[in-house]
């Protein structure tokens, strides 16, 4: 695709910044933009704010990458502006939070961050990497992890989100990445995304959430194959209600 072609590529946090410095690594002509937060809640003014962010930038239409709840607003952008996403990557994300283990672990995080903040950070840190990938790390290495950690998204911190209603209206080309090993997000989660969307592809990596992050080449080989397969460009979304 000639470089005035490639569109801009979308990366909705946590964590945008690292995640697109390292698609553009195997990617070198596209060119990223990472919004700023949604300052609330309410995933419907989610997506308002990251739409009017994205296209202060450039006018769609872009290819949107989500990780964790970022894939949920992705999802959730993908379905209330359809012609605005051209390809849509949704990696260990989930549909609906509103069940008990969910609301569980919701509380638990939302006590949490009442009490300390850094109880948060070091609960992900647990349960996002796998206990190999947590040897790996070492000591230092996890300290460095929590240093570099972001603050809790107030979207991923208020009511239980639940998308399952949007997802029939995504229409863009789709791939769904989940985690076998995903201790905080259960690979169940992405699993649901790929049956909700229609035509939407799904794979399936080895270890937990964040181990990605250690050795990034299988996902973001994934996620590249995907942006530029080449049998994906005459797609034209069908655009519905």
């Amino acid at each position: 695709m000639p470089e005035s072609r490639v569109p801009h590529l979308v990366v909705v946090r946590p964590p945008a910044a690292i995640l697109g410095r390292m698609i553009t690594d195997v990617l070198p002509g596209r060119r990223v933009i990472v919004p700023r937060d949604p300052g609330g809640p309410d995933l419907d003014a989610a997506v308002a704010d990251t739409v009017g962010n994205a296209r202060a930038v450039a006018e769609p239409p872009w290819d949107v990458v989500g990780e964790s709840v970022g894939a949920l607003l992705a999802a959730a952008i993908a379905a209330r502006r359809q012609l605005a996403v051209r390809r849509l990557v949704l990696i260990g994300g989930w549909a609906s939070s509103s069940g008990p283990a969910a609301r569980f672990a919701a509380d638990l995080r939302r006590d949490l961050l009442a009490t300390d903040p850094d109880l948060v950070g070091r609960l992900t840190v647990l349960l996002g990497f796998s206990p190999p990938a947590l040897g790996a790390l070492g000591e230092g290495g996890i300290v460095h992890v929590l240093a570099e950690q972001d603050e809790p998204t107030p979207l991923a911190s208020g009511a239980p989100l639940d998308i399952t209603a949007l997802l029939p209206h995504v229409v863009a080309p789709t791939l769904v990445i989940g985690f076998a090993q995903d201790q905080l997000v259960p690979v169940d989660g992405a699993r649901t995304l790929h049956a909700g969307i229609r035509g939407s592809r799904y794979v399936e990596l080895p270890g937990g959430h964040y181990d990605w992050l250690l050795e990034p080449d299988r996902l973001l080989g994934t996620v590249a194959r995907f942006l530029d397969d080449p049998l994906l460009e005459g797609h034209r979304p069908q655009v519905g209600p």
